[in-house]
């Protein structure tokens, strides 16, 4: 309830810049809900940053997000080992929760519809991604293969040049990310 009241405010804050200042003016119950919303999503980003910190160091191989979490370093640490403080931590997985998973999981089905609406791209993908080993192979048996683990790299076009294609290409069809103006239907 608080994430949506949240990205709803900021979204409105972005097309009426005025809104944070004059919103307690104009509409006192809203802005109350508003700073409520706020609060509780600070006191939620606080407990992620102290639960992260708990677990201490990631294993080099842990890919989850909280190991993800864990390696962020303070930008205006010179050696770069600082963690990152606090309050940017926290600004940091309000970014990821807030705007991350939209953006992405709308990229994603953009993507799947394109693939949906062109077999032949979709089988190209297909083939691309069985060469590199991304996909389950039946064989029957023990000649069952399961694909290897996905990595970072994997994301670099030259390695997937024909994937990463079809992604840009439905990102500049249907762009879910902001572009610095907002226009609503």
């Amino acid at each position: 309830r608080n994430q949506p009241l949240g990205l709803e405010e900021a979204q409105e804050r972005v097309k009426f810049p005025l809104r944070g200042v004059l919103g307690p003016l104009l509409w006192p119950r809203h802005a109350a809900r508003v700073r409520s919303a706020q609060r509780a999503l600070a006191q939620l980003y606080g407990r992620i940053h102290d639960l992260v910190r708990d677990r201490g160091v990631p294993p080099a191989d842990e890919t989850a997000l909280w190991a993800g979490l864990a390696r962020l370093r303070d930008p205006f640490d010179p050696d770069g080992r600082r963690p990152l403080p606090r309050a940017r931590f926290m600004a940091e997985t309000g970014a990821m929760m807030m705007a991350g998973f939209d953006t992405s999981s709308h990229t994603a089905g953009w993507v799947l519809l394109a693939l949906a609406s062109h077999p032949d791209a979709q089988r190209r993908v297909k083939s691309e991604l069985g060469s590199a080993g991304l996909l389950h192979v039946a064989g029957g048996g023990v000649n069952c293969l399961g694909p290897r683990q996905l990595v970072y790299d994997d994301f670099e076009p030259q390695r997937l040049p024909y994937l990463c294609a079809v992604v840009a290409e439905s990102m500049r069809l249907w762009p879910v990310g902001a572009t610095g103006s907002v226009r609503e239907t």
